[in-house]
């Protein structure tokens, strides 16, 4: 309510906006955005709604649609038996197997040139003895390679797929030499297609052939299933003693994909480890148009993952509506587990809760990467569920994709161009829908006072203001209907309004700023962002319903985080204008309109003045004003300060400017004022010693660590038991009036130019103060113990560089191979202590 007791209803926030519907939609905004979360099946679910809610921005604005990268007509689709399979190891190195597949390329890291890893070695030729009884003169063949799959464990082995010798070749990437082939018995049929790490070392490999997946633990043995052995055959003649049991039985073997799918014709094509140790499989079959995922938890299916119709891409061609549901058919996936938190270790940041799209999916064509959602859930693998994952808005195309590979590496997926290897990464090209028309819900006749309901018969509705950013070639039209009656409400005809202007003062709420949040942002970011007004146009009634229509330009969109729907008007024209003014109809109306434009300005000034006591409250004061606020005080503000990340600090400052007073000159006082500019966190707790631990700051007073006696420090020749040293007037001027400030060691050089300056205002001006970093803490004679230090690894005792650091500040460290911990050692591990085979 402002001055005129002028009201507004209000809409803001996804609950308000979803409350409103589409036009010719019974369904709400936020049940269709359920809709689209929560439907499973393609077939059932409804068409997108053309609004999206954008979290990020905390507004609503057009749907976008992901771009479809459209390959031309003569190019075929890649075959499976493109890709080869390959992987990054822990130090940055790639590798992959050649076109051959007789061998294997390695690109070191930082190179831009591959070579040769390991190949095929050549048979020797056999030397014909003469004068021997038995001697070959014919070449010895050599041994058929046929490579196909490749992974690196998290223990830093080289794992390739040979199915012309039914195995693995296991390469040590840490000790060398040739490979260790790991072969299958003649009677089990194994031909690997593909092969993943896990997190635990271990090892998943895809048969395609024989739609088998194997598990092999991180000693590269097959994982077995437990077979209950049951009672021994020989049990004890005394019924009163226990019945033996046979021990139970391992039985090595593999997961029979097709067995837990029956009646499906499947071809896998891609593994991955999924969320919660689960096991993701791509299923690419040729009479199908569209890629399943299937996800395996404990060896039983849990869900299918359908990638039919499963993203809405941008439709631009003639005739078409905008965007149409497009099926993935796949050549390969990545699993990229998303990372929680933001790692700052401040203690007061949260993760966030946007969802993140960790499965990316690499389309048929070679052109394009989908990213979906697929977050750890407690599956049912006794009834699986057949579900459409929700697709990632981005747009992420591929370069030139030679089809190798798609690999999750560290944070990012990485696709192959040539012999590089290049990180995926989301073009900025956004499509989005060109129009949306939504109507505002009515309001309950039975609660009065209710969203949109006056609760005044007759109400004149005054203006309607909007905090929205509409681009260039965009814009948003207003219409609206007011009734006294809801039943006549949806029977009348929508009145159109005024186009809505980009008011120049910022919002009509006394220093509110809608879009704060820009500020700081690039020029193109900001543009058309703030407060929209119109002023509403004959209408007269006690409830008000509103259409807005939304158009965008295809890259642009309007984005709308609120809206306010003034009521009722103060009208100048009858509260100061004579009688005569309202005697003929039209020329009232005229003039009413016409003299609510100086009341909009003159209520503007009004409420600033009504509310001028926000300007000297530093939690309401706006940014701009924080320098004169705090000029009341005698506070001026360092430049360093001016920073928008610093506001927070300001108004701390001026908030408790009088207890920085207060201390002024005091240890105490001189402690909160560099917490004050050091600290994450701005609260109370810096005021306060024991609150303050984790503070980054601290300070030694001289006259607390007075020397002791010589034997305390470890001095054989000093014998008696360790006393003080005599104080003498000589010692008290020493040490009295004297301490020090210990800062953190990496705090940059801006930074601690600015502690100087705080220290020389903030010091006690009789005494004296050394700055000094926390590497020059503990030294005897100043450290306090239990004060000054803390059990624990210290970050400055690192290992020796030869070179470029000092004996007694560092450690030998144990050379290469010595500091494996995931390998067997010659000379350092004891035959007693290896792990059992």
């Amino acid at each position: 309510m402002d001055i005129n007791q002028t009201q507004f209803h209000l809409i803001a926030g996804q609950g308000d906006w979803g409350r409103c519907r589409i036009a010719g939609d019974a369904a709400t905004l936020g049940e269709r955005w359920a809709q689209q979360s929560e439907a499973s099946d393609p077939a059932s679910r409804p068409p997108p709604p053309p609004l999206a809610w954008d979290a990020t921005r905390r507004a609503v604005r057009l749907a976008s649609r992901v771009s479809h990268f459209r390959a031309p007509r003569a190019s075929s689709p890649l075959p499976p038996e493109a890709r080869r399979g390959a992987a990054r190891d822990r130090y940055g190195h790639w590798y992959w197997i050649d076109p051959a597949r007789q061998g294997i390329r390695f690109l070191p890291a930082g190179a831009v040139e591959s070579r040769a890893f390991w190949s095929q070695p050549q048979a020797e030729a056999a030397r014909c003895v003469v004068g021997a009884d038995f001697a070959s003169c014919t070449p010895a063949s050599p041994v058929p390679r046929l490579l196909s799959g490749l992974a690196v464990t998290a223990r830093h082995y080289l794992v390739v797929g040979d199915l012309a010798q039914r195995g693995l070749l296991l390469f040590d990437l840490h000790g060398g030499g040739e490979p260790l082939l790991l072969r299958w018995p003649a009677d089990q049929p194994f031909a690997p297609w593909d092969i993943a790490a896990t997190p635990d070392s271990s090892l998943l490999i895809l048969d395609r052939e024989h739609q088998q997946i194997w598990r092999l633990d991180p000693n590269f043995r097959v994982v077995a299933d437990l077979i209950d052995g049951g009672e021994a055959l020989f049990q004890p003649a005394d019924p009163a003693l226990p019945r033996s049991e046979q021990p139970d039985q391992a039985f090595p073997r593999p997961t029979q994909v097709d067995a837990l799918i029956p009646g499906v014709a499947m071809d896998l094509i891609s593994i991955e480890p999924g969320p919660g140790g689960s096991v993701l499989l791509l299923d690419s079959h040729p009479s199908r148009s569209f890629s399943q995922i299937y996800v395996l938890q404990q060896g039983a299916l849990a869900a299918v993952l359908s990638l039919e119709d499963a993203v809405e891409v941008a439709d631009d061609s003639p005739g078409g509506d905008g965007s149409r549901a497009f099926s993935v058919r796949g050549h390969d996936m990545a699993y990229l587990p998303p990372s929680a938190g933001c790692g700052c270790g401040c203690g007061q940041c949260e993760a966030e809760g946007d969802m993140a799209y960790p499965l990316y999916v690499a389309e048929q064509s070679g052109n394009q990467v989908f990213a979906f959602a697929l977050d750890q859930k407690d599956w049912d693998t006794a009834a699986p569920p057949t579900e459409v994952p929700p697709a990632s808005g981005e747009y992420l195309p591929l370069r030139r994709w030679g089809a190798k590979a798609l690999v999750a590496a560290g944070d990012l997926v990485f696709y192959d161009f040539r012999d590089r290897w290049v990180p995926l990464a989301p073009f900025v090209e956004c499509h989005y829908e060109q129009r949306a028309v939504i109507e505002t819900a009515l309001p309950p006749a039975d609660i009065p006072g209710a969203p949109f309901d006056s609760a005044t018969i007759g109400c004149v509705w005054h203006r309607l203001t909007l905090d929205a950013q509409i681009p260039a070639g965009t814009a948003v039209r207003i219409e609206a209907r007011a009734a006294d009656d809801l039943a006549l409400l949806e029977q009348m005809l929508w009145l159109p309004q005024p186009t809505p202007y980009l008011r120049g003062d910022g919002a009509e709420l006394p220093f509110y700023a809608p879009w704060d949040d820009l500020r700081g942002a690039a020029a193109e970011e900001r543009d058309q962002a703030g407060t929209w007004e119109l002023l509403f146009q004959e209408l007269r009634g006690r409830y008000i319903q509103l259409r807005l229509t939304i158009l965008g330009s295809g890259r642009a969109t309007p984005t709308l985080r609120a809206l306010r729907a003034w009521f009722p008007r103060f009208s100048y024209a009858e509260r100061y204008l004579p009688a005569i003014y309202r005697e003929e109809p039209s020329s009232a109306s005229f003039m009413e309109r016409f003299l609510a434009n100086f009341e909009g300005f003159y209520t503007a000034l009004e409420e600033k003045i009504e509310h001028s006591a926000a300007l000297l409250d530093p939690r309401s004061a706006p940014p701009e004003t924080l320098s004169w606020l705090g000029s009341w005080l005698g506070i001026s503000f360092d430049p360093l300060w001016s920073e928008q990340q610093n506001e927070q600090r300001q108004r701390f400052f001026i908030r408790h400017a009088e207890r920085f007073y207060r201390t002024r000159g005091t240890v105490a006082g001189l402690l909160s004022a560099v917490r004050l500019y050091l600290g994450c966190a701005v609260d109370e707790r810096i005021f306060d010693e024991a609150g303050a631990e984790g503070v980054r700051v601290r300070v030694i007073e001289r006259f607390r660590t007075r020397g002791v006696g010589g034997l305390a420090y470890g001095d054989p020749t000093e014998g008696g038991d360790p006393t003080l040293v005599p104080l003498t007037p000589a010692h008290v001027a020493a040490s009295a009036h004297r301490f020090t400030l210990l800062v953190p060691h990496d705090l940059p050089a801006q930074d601690l130019a600015m502690v100087e300056r705080i220290v020389a205002l903030e010091q006690p001006a009789h005494t004296m103060v050394e700055l000094k970093r926390y590497w020059d803490l503990f030294r005897v004679g100043e450290a306090r113990l239990g004060v000054d230090t803390a059990l624990g690894e210290s970050g400055s005792f690192v290992a020796t560089l030869l070179g470029a650091g000092y004996l007694a500040e560092t450690y030998l460290e144990a050379s290469y191979p010595f500091d494996l911990e995931d390998r067997m050692i010659s000379d350092r591990d004891m035959l007693g202590e290896l792990p059992a085979l």
